[in-house]
């Protein structure tokens, strides 16, 4: 509890007291989703002599079996996210009232759940600070990567390794022309369970997208 902020180990804590469920779902969980929020523009330096700097940027999943309280955990931890993503996108929607689609401002997000990587790109377009892909079930989400056809599932996947990392975009398309994605950084929260990790594990290609996570294995619940 003590290797994260004080009110994270202290919700971690208390959470994890009251239902019986691995404080490390917790912990892992709310520290994803606190990173990202913070604007991917405030970047921390990782070495003074040299431009190296880092974004709050992380990619993390819950690993456990049925009962050991991955998508509660999750939900506690983004609730308040979803909450102000809910505010932002109704006080939109009352701001657009009838408003043509070249009159509407940009859509606001905090998070997405389903996105192409095209879609992510508009919305990253409107929302430079970053975004939070939250998914209950990562065998979806990599599956959904990789359901285009050959070719196109190698490209998403590299779409998605460079997610990770942040910084400019520059995409120019035929049919959607050019566009510039200032921030192309998002962070991901997910869960899986041991054997559906294990098949996942057989099936990737050695390119890093698995490594790029911090892994949190979950013990069953003491009550």
């Amino acid at each position: 509890f003590d290797d994260v902020p004080r009110s994270i180990g202290e919700f971690a804590y208390y959470y994890s007291k009251a239902t019986g469920h691995d404080p490390s779902g917790i912990i892992v969980s709310a520290v994803t989703a606190a990173a990202s929020v913070i604007d991917d523009r405030y970047r921390l330096v990782v070495r003074p002599e040299s431009n190296w700097t880092v974004s709050a940027r992380q990619w993390s999943f819950l690993c456990g079996e049925p009962s050991t309280a991955k998508s509660p955990s999750i939900r506690a931890a983004t609730g308040h996210i979803k909450d102000m993503h809910i505010v932002l996108v109704q006080r939109w929607l009352t701001d657009n009232e009838g408003a043509s689609k070249q009159e509407r401002s940009p859509l606001p997000a905090l998070f997405t759940s389903d996105s192409t990587v095209p879609a992510l790109a508009d919305a990253l377009v409107a929302n430079e600070r970053g975004l939070l892909m939250l998914t209950e079930e990562m065998s979806s989400w990599i599956g959904g990567i990789d359901s285009s056809n050959k070719g196109d599932a190698a490209k998403n996947r590299g779409d998605w390794l460079q997610l990770r990392d942040g910084g400019p975009r520059q995409i120019n398309r035929v049919d959607r022309g050019a566009m510039l994605v200032p921030n192309w950084g998002v962070s991901v929260l997910a869960a899986c369970t041991p054997s559906g990790l294990a098949k996942q594990m057989k099936e990737m290609p050695e390119d890093g997208l698995i490594q790029r996570f911090i892994p949190s294995i979950l013990a069953a619940p003491t009550n």
